[in-house]
């Protein structure tokens, strides 16, 4: 692992540092597991390995840089240790962070220290104070979600809205969503198949055999038989 950059480039690294009294965390781009990240040798690097590098020099690229702090933002060296997958997954094991001990959502206070969005508004403009804010699992990373937002769309017209983002890439696109807005609630917005509630809007003819986007072939359906008709489909 050489060096490609000037005696400089240790310098442009620790310039992405924020150092606290106990983590220093990177202030960079972040991947989307939330670890720092910075081109190295023309290839995307975690940061917490090169600053293991920068530190320590070269080592076994087959091993893994763990956290002692359990901080992916924190590149402090004397934070981060060597290992393999076992000995992160028992370090995962003996820290509670495995299984129903990984769903618990940081406090607000905690996601505050890490958070990758430093914004202090959501995109609409409402601010993410702790009252205003809900922390979630989304993929592989907490996220922060706006509580008046989603108010907010709890209260909108929930068929126009799943029927909005579901109708994608067809010609005269108002007037198919319309229609088959018009469909669900003529139907008494309930599943077309069982008379159960409506979750989800279901193909009749299957996508994959040509089944179009359309009044005819689209139909309120519950999630149960939605998931039915996918296993019959296949």
């Amino acid at each position: 692992m050489a060096n490609q950059y000037t005696k400089e480039w240790p310098k442009r690294f620790w310039d992405k540092v924020r150092k606290t009294d106990e983590c220093w965390n990177w202030v960079g781009c972040l991947n989307d597991d939330g670890y720092g990240s910075i081109r190295y040798e023309n290839k995307a690097r975690k940061a917490h390995r090169i600053s293991y590098l920068l530190e320590y020099g070269a080592f076994d690229e087959r091993l893994r840089v763990l956290h002692s702090c359990d901080n992916p933002t924190c590149v402090r060296p004397d934070h981060l240790f060597l290992g393999t997958q076992g000995d992160n997954m028992r370090d995962m094991v003996l820290k509670g962070r495995h299984g129903a001990g990984s769903s618990n959502p940081p406090t607000f206070e905690e996601y505050n220290k890490t958070k990758r969005n430093k914004r202090d508004v959501c995109r609409r403009g409402h601010p993410f104070s702790k009252e205003n804010t809900r922390i979630k699992r989304i993929k592989n990373r907490w996220a922060r979600l706006c509580r008046t937002c989603e108010t907010n769309t709890a209260k909108r017209d929930i068929v126009q809205y799943k029927v909005n983002g579901f109708v994608r890439g067809v010609e005269n696109r108002k007037q198919v969503v319309q229609e088959i807005v018009d469909k669900i609630k003529s139907n008494g917005v309930r599943c077309w198949y069982c008379d159960g509630p409506f979750e989800c809007l279901d193909h009749y003819i299957p996508k994959k055999a040509g089944g179009p986007i359309s009044t005819e072939n689209i139909n309120p359906s519950c999630n149960d038989c939605n998931q039915e008709r996918k296993s019959l489909k296949k």
